[in-house]
């Protein structure tokens, strides 16, 4: 068994990167539609957290909507990797893949994104995604992106 790779530490072009960032998800409709809320950023990190209300259930009572895990994963991965590209550059997700491990049922979610690879055109990246249940935190999806630069 191998030990878990230790955070990396990417240096960001852009000296003005928290704000563009904080802007860019200011920005995103999305987020803002579902109640997200944008916690700690970071040179090739981004986390994300979701207080969980009535309207990000499934079909199952109780259970959080995968695809709403995925919404938060998915801009968490784009907000990580867009911490280190240049200010005149944006970019956007090329495929990300998503696996649910088990069911978000708590009062909060967050996903903490970090890029794994950047690059000048593909940059990849991986967010865990956790569910926060009376003061217990449960790994409850893993995500893996390639992000393309514009």
């Amino acid at each position: 068994m191998t030990a878990a790779a230790a955070p990396r530490a990417w240096k960001a072009t852009n000296p003005e990167f928290r704000e563009r960032v904080r802007g860019a998800f200011d920005a995103n409709r999305a987020m803002a539609l579902i109640g997200a809320v944008l916690g700690e950023v970071g040179p090739g990190l981004v986390e994300i957290r979701l207080p969980i209300s009535e309207m990000h259930m499934s079909h199952i009572p109780g259970v959080v909507h995968g695809g709403t895990l995925g919404m938060i994963a998915d801009s968490a991965l784009g907000f990580a990797a867009l911490s280190l590209v240049p200010a005149e550059t944006n970019g956007v997700t090329a495929e990300y893949k998503i696996n649910l491990l088990a069911a978000a049922v708590g009062h909060e979610a967050y996903t903490r994104a970090e890029v794994v690879r950047p690059g000048t055109k593909l940059t990849v990246a991986r967010a865990d995604v956790w569910d926060v249940r009376e003061g217990e935190e449960k790994l409850v999806a893993i995500a893996l992106a390639t992000l393309v630069a514009l």
